[in-house]
């Protein structure tokens, strides 16, 4: 799931009289979908040998500009 926007609060609506506020929101990712700069990505792992390979596709190249 990546988390977006956490830095920033947005008017959602009202509740009674008080305005509704939230910070950031959550998108679920599927394969159309692409990590912004300012994201949290997170990722759970139901099998400890496929965390080294996850940690693996996050790490930046050494070309990476």
């Amino acid at each position: 799931m990546i988390v977006r926007d956490f830095d920033k609060i947005e008017d959602v609506g009202y509740q009674g009289m008080a305005m509704r506020k939230r910070m950031g929101h959550v998108v679920i990712a599927h394969k159309d979908e692409v990590i912004q700069s300012g994201d949290h990505v997170i990722v759970f792992c139901l099998n400890k040998k496929v965390v080294k390979k996850v940690e693996q596709l996050f790490q930046v190249s050494v070309g990476f500009l």
